[in-house]
């Protein structure tokens, strides 16, 4: 399969929020947490990978010329 270029940029830029995330997460765990890496702030950071999440599908969806489905059921939310 191959991905336009527009999807490679989501994908890519998803890649870089989870592993972020993930770090701050993994910070709190062991803890020597960010300076802004608190439980509520990294709460945060998943409302935006959701927000994120929904655009990249969206991007997908229009590489594939599917745009919105009417009687699509919407994303259930964090």
């Amino acid at each position: 399969m191959v991905a336009s270029a527009a999807v490679l940029v989501e994908l890519d830029g998803m890649t870089t929020a989870l592993s972020r995330v993930y770090r701050r997460i993994m910070f709190l765990e062991e803890g020597n947490p960010d300076p802004d890496g608190s439980f509520n702030e990294i709460r945060t950071d998943f409302v935006q990978l959701w927000e994120r999440w929904e655009g990249m599908r969206a991007v997908m969806r229009a590489d594939l010329g599917l745009g919105s489905v009417a009687g699509e059921s919407p994303a259930i939310g964090p």
